[in-house]
């Protein structure tokens, strides 16, 4: 239900307004060490997080403003638990200065006592109280998104796939966008019947194992609930993905094609592989627009696009990656063939091997070379091994942290993190 403005105080004002543009997120909104949500935002969070419901104060027509709020310095925690419980949670921080000028309603948690007894102290004109500290929003963050390692769960790789389908063929383009590394994987599917094309679609589903899913706007009822279907299979005991909206000007061909030669600041896609295949070039440019607008920056360190072909694979679907137990055995007392393997040393190693694990490789030759890698490798005296090994394991996650950079997000511990893992990677070209 829409707030009327002039029942407000100008704080609450500035509030409803940036909370008007994201009317289905939880909006945490900086105030001094804390950061606060209101209404029923407030009550969801509160709910979730099992913290306290309290209020700020009334409006001017005696309705109770319910409050709830975290610390800033332990918020990644909290953010943490709102989106595994399937919440989009939207930073709104202050972007100046605290100055004594600023209306003191800005600085403190309002309660009715305290606000007349600093109202006594102060003897601010009407325009100064008027005055409010400027905010805005920083990032969205959504489960697909994530870049912060204290958000991320531990094996997750948080990532967002947008389909688009074609009108009358059998056709269906997919991209998957990985934030945190920079990546954009793209795939288009061109089956002979219906069926077949549920079928692939629903495999490739099981491959990029979403966070998220973004659709057309338009897209049929039918097809939002095959897709909801399908997600329900690869996440049996899990939060769903959510399945998204988009607007349906992002995924026509004119407008993704220009999106994304500009973006990549080219003249045609050819260099990529894609320039003949138009659902793949409009699922590639969803999942950018998403991104930009997610982290409210253009994303310029992702540079290129990769291009996966279906054949190159083999298929497997769902039920068969559960009933061979590669990532989750079937009973909670049982093993995975994934937790068998695992014995990766890095971050980016895991996360190939998973992938890997999604792709089984057809291609004679690429198999052969995999496994001379592996057998180089067990040719190795143990004494080099366990030094390979000790090495590895003082690597942090490079990619991570390269795409934190390239976000603008990184902290000093990053750069820290990467001097020293680089400092590693020298020794590793050594032995």
């Amino acid at each position: 239900m829409p707030h009327n403005l002039d029942h407000h105080t100008p704080m609450m004002q500035q509030y409803l307004t940036l909370k008007a543009d994201y009317p289905h997120a939880l909006v945490l909104y900086r105030m001094g060490d804390f950061y606060e949500l209101f209404f029923d935002d407030a009550k969801l969070a509160a709910d979730i997080l099992g913290i306290t419901l309290t209020r700020r104060g009334k409006d001017k027509q005696g309705n109770t403003i319910p409050m709830a709020g975290v610390p800033f310095h332990s918020a990644d925690g909290y953010i943490a638990r709102l989106i595994n419980a399937g919440q989009t949670v939207v930073v709104c921080e202050q972007v100046e200065e605290e100055n004594p000028e600023h209306n003191l309603e800005d600085n403190t948690v309002a309660t009715d006592t305290a606000a007349k007894s600093i109202a006594k102290k102060t003897s601010k004109t009407k325009a100064n109280a008027a005055k409010i500290m400027e905010r805005k929003v920083v990032r969205t963050l959504t489960a697909g998104t994530l870049t912060d390692d204290s958000l991320i769960t531990q094996g997750q790789t948080p990532t967002v796939v947008a389909i688009s389908f074609a009108k009358q063929q059998m056709s269906v383009g997919l991209a998957q966008l990985d934030l945190a590394q920079g990546q954009i994987r793209v795939t288009e599917l061109n089956c002979d019947s219906h069926a077949q094309l549920q079928s692939e679609l629903a495999n490739a589903l099981a491959r990029f194992d979403p966070s998220e899913v973004l659709i057309d706007e338009q897209l049929s009822e039918a097809w939002q609930h095959f897709l909801q279907d399908c997600l329900s299979a690869n996440s049996p005991t899990a939060t769903l993905p959510p399945i998204l909206s988009q607007p349906h000007s992002y995924f026509l061909p004119n407008n993704a094609l220009e999106h994304l030669t500009q973006h990549l600041s080219v003249t045609t896609l050819a260099g990529f592989g894609i320039e003949q295949k138009p659902l793949a070039i409009s699922s590639a440019s969803v999942v950018l627009h998403y991104g930009k607008q997610t982290q409210q920056a253009d994303l310029r360190h992702i540079r290129s696009l990769q291009l996966e072909h279906n054949g190159d694979f083999l298929q497997l679907d769902t039920i068969s990656q559960q009933n061979l137990e590669i990532f989750k055995p079937v009973l909670a007392s049982g093993i995975s063939l994934l937790s068998v393997i695992d014995h990766c040393q890095t971050p980016m190693g895991k996360r190939a091997l998973v992938h890997h694990l999604h792709r089984p490789l057809r291609n004679v030759t690429l198999i052969n070379r995999r496994l001379d890698a592996v057998e180089q490798l067990m040719t190795l005296p143990i004494a080099a091994f366990e030094l390979l090994k000790q090495t590895l394991s003082e690597i942090s996650d490079i990619e991570r942290i390269g795409g934190r950079i390239g976000l603008g997000s990184a902290k000093p511990t990053d750069l820290l993190k990467l001097r020293l893992s680089l400092a590693q990677a020298l020794a590793l070209s050594k032995q």
